[in-house]
């Protein structure tokens, strides 16, 4: 086990606090999947207490 990797972890969220996002860095693909999860369970329900039937869904 590299303890150097694991020791990187710890500076991560300070360098992109500081520095930003890398380049070419893109949420697209798992945003998208969000709305094609989100949307087929809404469809999957019959749109009563919708949230228990879409967390079912989902797991």
């Amino acid at each position: 086990v590299n303890i150097l990797k694991f020791h990187s972890l710890l500076h991560y969220i300070n360098a992109i606090c500081l520095y930003g996002t890398t380049d070419k860095y893109n949420t697209e693909m798992f945003e998208h999947l969000h709305i094609d999860l989100a949307k087929d369970a809404w469809h999957s329900t019959n749109h009563k207490d919708e949230h228990s039937q879409m967390v079912k869904w989902v797991t």
